[in-house]
């Protein structure tokens, strides 16, 4: 393994990114209630020309949520962990007893959370477009757990698909974990811990106040318009292949390696990509 790579996937969190952290902490900044978060939020996750998501008009009900573990929780709830997954999910959902289903054999009419993009395959998930195909054979509802949609490229997802019902996308994934807050698009409206936050409301204003100042200060696109380049000459030299999430290179044999912590470097060394 190139020294400059990492095992664990490491986000962006440059020099940029540091500063909107160090500035935020260190300033007096101006409250935003949830409500006035919401739609700022929405506008910010969909207004992306690195991906193609079509057909948001159809997710009538919009919600914020602490991050997609919130959504992930919320999903798993909500169904009495009556829910299954596919291989190469999150190591998380087998620790708390849920085992994979493999394509193919998926149970009827009971719901899958599926990651798109998946973190193994750095892409959508093996067979996406079969999945969908038995899903909807099996009436089987999808959930879309969209955590990396955030630093992706080249992904093209149908929302007016009959069995997605919902996805959830929040700023984790470029290094904002430590102010979990994200959004929620549904189809239908349906009483969960999500909609109940929501309602009472119970988001905490500091969490949403943060969001805000986060996306006032990055762009939607950052993380392969300002690495874009970096990241396929790194490719091209090292004899790697490139994939759609800007952290994650794949050596000849398939491994995953985070190249995050050295595009990171760029910036946090030369103050410029």
């Amino acid at each position: 393994m190139l020294p400059e790579l990492t095992t664990v996937l490491h986000t962006l969190e440059d020099a940029h990114i540091s500063s909107i952290k160090e500035k935020w902490f260190c300033g007096v900044q101006k409250e935003t209630t949830p409500k006035d978060f919401l739609p700022n939020a929405q506008e910010w996750f969909t207004k992306t020309k690195q991906i193609d998501i079509q057909n948001w008009h159809v997710m009538k009900h919009v919600d914020l949520m602490y991050g997609c573990t919130h959504f992930i929780e919320n999903f798993c709830l909500k169904h009495k962990w009556n829910i299954q997954i596919l291989p190469t999910e999150y190591p998380y959902y087998q620790a708390m007893g849920m085992m994979p289903t493999q394509p193919g054999n998926l149970k009827p009419g009971v719901p899958l959370i599926v990651s798109l993009p998946n973190h193994h395959y750095a892409d959508l998930v093996e067979g996406w477009d079969n999945i969908l195909l038995e899903c909807e054979q099996k009436q089987i509802p999808i959930e879309i757990d969209g955590a990396y949609m955030l630093s992706a490229k080249d992904i093209s997802i149908d929302l007016a698909h009959p069995c997605i019902q919902s996805i959830g996308m929040s700023l984790t994934k470029y290094g904002f974990g430590w102010n979990r807050v994200g959004v929620r698009w549904s189809k239908k409206k349906t009483m969960d811990s999500i909609l109940i936050f929501n309602n009472r409301p119970k988001m905490q204003g500091n969490v949403v106040s943060c969001g805000q100042f986060i996306i006032d200060n990055i762009d939607r696109d950052y993380g392969w318009n300002t690495y874009g380049q970096h990241y396929d000459a790194y490719v091209k030299n090292n004899d790697l292949i490139g994939t759609k999430i800007i952290h994650i290179v794949k050596d000849t044999e398939g491994n995953n390696y985070g190249i995050g912590n050295y595009l990171s470097s760029l910036t946090k060394n030369n103050n410029s990509a």
